[in-house]
């Protein structure tokens, strides 16, 4: 499934594409007894925890405030997206669950990590959630071809980065999900930067405070 992924506060846009566009194809999928939708969501369902640490310190690339080990985000922890693109994300998770349950198709939902030009992590913010193209191949491959009787999951997709912030254990015992790559593969020049760390946008019309 595609999506309108210009982000930011344009609710007339968001509206028509993610949620009119999300809602006819989960429709036309029912109607058609089409067996299986794989929706791609983001991980920016989860971007909100950038704000906290030590995932700050993470995402910016200051390691050396970050302790040894940090709680992992997991898939069914509380949602926490920063604007209105990821927040219709959200709304077509909970779409996939109600056609799931009511009727009976078999929607399976991911979140991916970044998968970028190149293949490569040109920014350090990019480390935690890197999904290298050999990964997030494998891990589409491996979603198409789960069982017929899983109806509905949640899965995360990223390679096997050492700084990785959300948690993939559940998404490997589920397909057999093997990452490959890693970001720590690449050699970048970028040194990271408190400012890589996402920020709430401001709505238009508004003024972010002084």
């Amino acid at each position: 499934m595609a999506a309108d992924t210009t982000g930011g506060w344009n609710w007339e846009r968001m509206h028509r594409f993610n949620i009119g566009g999300t809602y006819n194809v989960f429709e036309a999928s029912k109607q058609n007894d089409v067996r299986r939708i794989i929706f791609a969501s983001s991980g920016g369902t989860m971007v909100g925890y950038e704000m906290e640490n030590p995932y700050t310190e993470i995402v910016g690339a200051d390691y050396d405030k970050i302790p040894e080990t940090w709680t992992m985000i997991t898939d069914d922890m509380p949602i926490m997206p920063i604007h209105l693109g990821y927040f219709l994300q959200v709304f077509g998770e909970a779409l996939r669950r109600m056609y799931s349950d009511q009727f009976g198709v078999s929607v399976l939902n991911i979140r991916l990590g970044p998968v970028l030009t190149g293949d490569v992590p040109v920014l350090h913010r990019y480390y935690p959630g890197y999904l290298s193209h050999a990964d997030c191949v494998q891990f589409v491959q491996k979603r198409i071809d789960a069982p017929d009787d899983l109806m509905f999951d949640t899965l995360d997709a990223m390679s096997d980065n050492n700084y990785r912030w959300r948690d993939i254990c559940h998404t490997k015992a589920a397909i057999c999900f093997v990452p490959i790559g890693s970001a720590e593969d690449h050699e970048i020049e970028d040194k990271g930067s408190i400012h890589q760390v996402s920020e709430i946008p401001t709505p238009p019309g508004k003024h972010a405070p002084s």
